[in-house]
C-alpha cells in the first residue's frame, strides 16, 4: 500500500508516527502540507497519518488506531503583529480555541 507522508516536516508528530508504522519497503508520495495529504488520502491514493480533528470529520476515511502512545501537539494560532490586538482577531482566536478544544476532547457542550 502506498503511503502519503509529509515532506520537510520530519519532526512533526505525524511524521514520527508514519516512520514507526509504515513498512520500510512501502512506496511513498510526499506532500508539503497536511491539507494536501488529507486530499490525497480522501481520494484513496494511499494510507497516512492525519490529526484526529481532521480525519474524524471525513466519512470517506477509515480510522486505524495504532496500539501505542499517540503523540500530541499544540495548535498555535498566529496573526500578523499589526492586527493581533484587534477585537475581530481576538474574537476569532477565542472562538477557534473553544471549537478545537471541543473537537479534540469530544465535548460538544464546549462548542461555541
Amino acid at each position: 500500500q502506498k503511503w502519503i507522508v509529509l515532506d520537510k516536516l520530519d519532526q512533526s508528530p505525524m511524521s514520527q508516527v508514519s516512520r514507526k508504522v509504515r513498512p520500510t519497503d512501502a512506496p511513498i508520495t510526499t506532500v508539503n502540507s497536511v491539507m494536501s495529504g488529507f486530499d490525497l488520502l480522501r481520494t484513496g491514493v494511499g494510507m497516512g497519518v492525519l490529526p484526529t480533528y481532521l480525519g474524524e470529520k471525513c466519512p470517506d476515511l477509515v480510522r486505524i488506531d495504532i496500539p501505542e502512545d499517540q503523540p500530541s501537539w499544540d495548535v498555535w494560532l498566529l496573526s500578523h503583529p499589526d492586527v493581533r490586538r484587534s477585537a475581530r482577531v481576538h474574537a476569532f482566536f477565542s472562538y477557534a480555541a473553544k471549537a478545537i478544544t471541543a473537537d479534540v476532547l469530544g465535548a460538544p457542550w464546549l462548542k461555541p
